[in-house]
């Protein structure tokens, strides 16, 4: 089986693109604007962003994004910048979880 779509609602569609663009290596469409964009990848998945309000962004704390490929590519954000990117997007919607684990919580509690 291959996956082929993922639709992903982003702040910022032309700003996700090109962070896409930068660090993974996916291929934009051109047009397109801030609340809609497509990316592409050498295995044809097609991954179009849309705009969201804030209140509609809302990801669950362990979600990330990786590629097994970028261990060995300086280029890829540091955890630092990953997190601060994180935590801008959490306070824009309005989220001031930290994204601990559940148990990591009443570890601290």
């Amino acid at each position: 089986m291959t996956l082929n779509h993922v639709n992903l609602t982003v702040f910022d569609a032309l700003e996700t693109r090109l962070f896409l663009e930068k660090y993974f290596g996916l291929r934009g469409q051109e047009g397109g604007n801030r609340g809609f964009q497509v990316v592409y990848d050498d295995h044809n998945l097609v991954l179009t962003l849309i705009k969201g309000r804030a209140e509609e962004v809302k990801y669950p704390p362990t979600f990330h994004v990786d590629s097994s490929s970028h261990r060995n590519n300086t280029s890829m954000p540091s955890t630092r910048a990953s997190r601060r990117m994180a935590s801008t997007c959490r306070r824009r919607a309005g989220n001031t979880d930290r994204g601990r684990s559940t148990s990591r919580r009443r570890a601290d509690s």
